[in-house]
């Protein structure tokens, strides 16, 4: 019951601020066009940012800047927020909890761009829903089983799109393997939660005279991609950046007891010295390696459903990107002044791969429109169809590749090819 009326009130907060959203879209105010700093490669049309006088840049992003000590460019980032030239979206007023929600929905998030658009043009959505199987028939999908409120229920549909991401878009593939396909669908190449790419997420800290107040504004509001394109020392392939930090109290005390292995009166002592606490970290690209993989175990969750098992590890070429990229970080810090510096090893972030993208159906799961080979009306479209990861936040390709995909599927019906 307590869960129940804990769901009900969740879904009448979201739908009044979804409600709410659409009105403003429907005004023009939610979802202005994003537009980076001027000479960045986005194109002849980019406007200048322009931020507003609030968001100079913060100690934390300041010190990020001084500390590139290899000649490397520092950007300002614009982050998910809006500070677009119309100033039809809602204005960032520096909370800083972007990470767990913005409460004055300037954090551009599918909150209040991509649903309300799905919401004014008819989507229904189905929330606190799980989705246990695509069923097919004759080599189609014919829909999908979900469950919600405590029962199953089934969609039927011409066109299944899976946006899972790396874990659960293997997961429902093989969950749904059947006659037809009894390796799971997509799968006949045996790609299906292979290649899994855990991006590298380590971090140099340290501590300085001044108050930083890391939590105050965006997280990551100074970066630099200076080791995506110079190779000058590097005993490694591939590319990272690194930015400065912004956590707040509940995360920075989880880190400092998780990687100090802090607690008690020592764990209360270093928090209260956090708005002194600086810190730069990497988000590194990983190589696909086969056999690092998602496959199922033979326990079940909640809804009956056999559970993903996640099978992974770094390879040499990870251990010397880290190596190399915590030792930079640590030196731009001891540039700044930064004292009792530490170094957190064990952090990752985004997943990617295990249902990647191909043009050949013998080595991939899904061809260059996120289609799947096997199973035509059958489309995937998140993370797990990257072949390789670069050094950078996935997420804009991952929105990139979703409108494309859109685009293809609405193309191909009306061309009578689905």
């Amino acid at each position: 019951m307590v869960q129940g009326a804990q769901q009900a009130g969740l879904r009448r907060r979201l739908a009044a601020r979804l409600a709410r959203n659409v009105d403003l879209l429907s005004r023009g105010r939610a979802g202005a066009v994003h537009r980076g700093p001027a000479d960045l490669p986005v194109g002849p049309e980019a406007a200048a940012l322009s931020l507003p006088r609030a968001q100079a840049q913060r100690p934390r992003a300041l010190s990020r800047a001084r500390g590139g000590s290899s000649g490397d460019r520092v950007d300002r980032n614009a982050d998910c927020h809006s500070f677009g030239p119309a100033r039809t979206s809602h204005p960032c007023v520096y909370r800083g909890f972007c990470v767990a929600g913005c409460s004055t929905n300037a954090k551009q998030s599918v909150l209040v761009t991509w649903l309300p658009r799905a919401l004014a043009a008819g989507a229904e959505i189905r929330d606190l829903a799980m989705v246990g199987r695509i069923e097919t028939r004759n080599g189609r999908a014919t829909g999908v089983h979900f469950r919600r409120e405590g029962e199953w229920h089934f969609q039927k549909a011409r066109n299944v799109v899976v946006a899972g991401y790396a874990i659960e878009t293997p997961r429902l593939l093989l969950n749904s393997a059947n006659d037809e396909f009894p390796d799971g669908l997509a799968n006949s190449s045996g790609m299906v939660g292979r290649n899994l790419m855990v991006q590298l997420n380590q971090a140099a800290w340290g501590r300085l005279e001044d108050e930083v107040r890391s939590y105050k504004g965006p997280p990551s509001l100074a970066i630099s991609e200076h080791w995506n394109y110079a190779d000058s020392g590097k005993d490694y392939h591939g590319g990272w950046c690194y930015m400065s930090q912004g956590p707040l109290p509940i995360s920075w005390a989880n880190t400092l007891s998780r990687c100090r292995g802090l607690w008690g009166q020592a764990l209360l002592d270093e928090m209260n010295r956090a708005n002194h606490s600086v810190g730069l970290k990497m988000v590194g690209e990983v190589l696909p390696y086969p056999h690092n993989r998602v496959t199922l175990t033979d326990e079940t969750d909640q809804y009956g459903l056999p559970v993903p098992r996640v099978t992974y590890s770094l390879g040499d070429n990870e251990k010397a990107m880290i190596r190399h990229a915590v030792d930079f970080m640590d030196r731009s810090l001891e540039a700044v002044g930064a004292t009792e510096r530490w170094q957190e090893m064990d952090d990752t972030c985004h997943l990617n791969g295990t249902a990647r993208m191909g043009d050949d159906p013998a080595t991939s799961v899904v061809d260059a429109d996120c289609r799947s080979w096997d199973v035509p009306n059958l489309w995937l479209c998140d993370g797990s169809v990257f072949p390789t990861v670069g050094g950078v936040n996935p997420s804009l390709t991952i929105q990139a590749i979703a409108c494309r995909t859109g685009d293809r599927i609405a193309e191909l019906a009306r061309r009578g090819e689905l």
